[in-house]
């Protein structure tokens, strides 16, 4: 399961590279609490009119209460986040920021754009909240420090800071769902990201800026009931009220759940 929990503006500290830290967080948008509109499935189409695959929009068709800490209540408007998903029907090299990426039959693409959303402050940052979950919980990150176990089955104490993830030199970010335990463990499917978005300005200048991540194996409640997850922290950015970042996302998951921003994988097959 991959789910799309939440956007947190936080104040980056001193420490680190600019990556999410809970004491550092400043404002909250719980994703699940707004309701989404799901569009039609469309083709996909290359320069030459070919249909290549199939994709369909998820958006944020109500304002969702953003939570301030000490502070009134702000909203994110109706039409300011949407999930653009993406499935191919051969294997395709992409471009994403001037880079190349490839998307393989078995995998499908998310592209998550946020706009208009109310910063507190212009050196605070927005981090998007992915929760993941699997039968085991056991999960293998990908890291320029090297290949790193992470066993989420049991929450990390609420002392514990979120942990940098290291990029690798790669534009796209790899952590695999394991089969069993770590010691005994098989890849059953991957989540990707791209440690790069795409900024627009309110005068339509085009730049590309740095995503940083951090993660933590944690409890949290889901539909009301407490269940462990591994976080991760996707951190974007200060953008303008009326610009837009945009995130493209890999997950080799093959289900998609209705009214959520949810996606889940029901099978261990890719």
């Amino acid at each position: 399961m991959v789910n799309f929990r939440a956007l947190i503006e936080f104040a980056p500290g001193s420490t680190g590279n600019g990556e999410y830290h809970g004491p550092e967080e400043v404002a909250r948008a719980t994703l699940d609490s707004g309701t989404w509109t799901h569009s039609s499935f469309y083709p996909i189409k290359d320069q030459n009119g070919v249909t290549i695959g199939m994709g369909f929009n998820l958006t944020l068709n109500s304002p969702i209460q953003i939570e301030v800490n000490g502070g009134a209540a702000e909203t994110l408007s109706a039409g300011s986040v949407s999930f653009a998903v993406k499935a191919f029907n051969s294997t395709r090299s992409i471009a994403i920021n001037q880079q190349t990426v490839t998307i393989n039959t078995a995998e499908i693409k998310i592209d998550v754009t946020i706009s208009n959303f109310p910063f507190k402050s212009q050196n605070d940052k927005l981090a998007l909240e992915v929760n993941m979950q699997s039968t085991y919980n056991h999960y293998n990150l990908d890291e320029a420090t090297g290949s790193h176990d992470v066993d989420a089955s049991s929450p990390e104490a609420s002392t514990v800071s979120e942990h940098e993830f290291h990029p690798t030199t790669d534009l796209e970010q790899n952590v695999e769902f394991s089969s069993g335990t770590l010691t005994s463990s098989t890849n059953t499917g991957f989540f990707k990201f791209v440690k790069t978005a795409t900024v627009t300005s309110l005068t339509g200048v085009v730049s590309t800026v740095n995503v940083v991540a951090a993660y933590k194996g944690e409890s949290d409640k889901d539909f009301g009931e407490s269940e462990n997850f591994f976080k991760l922290y996707l951190a974007y950015p200060y953008f303008q009220g009326t610009g837009g970042a945009a995130a493209a996302g890999l997950a080799a998951v093959v289900v998609i759940r209705y009214k959520h921003p949810r996606i889940t994988r029901e099978t261990e097959h890719k």
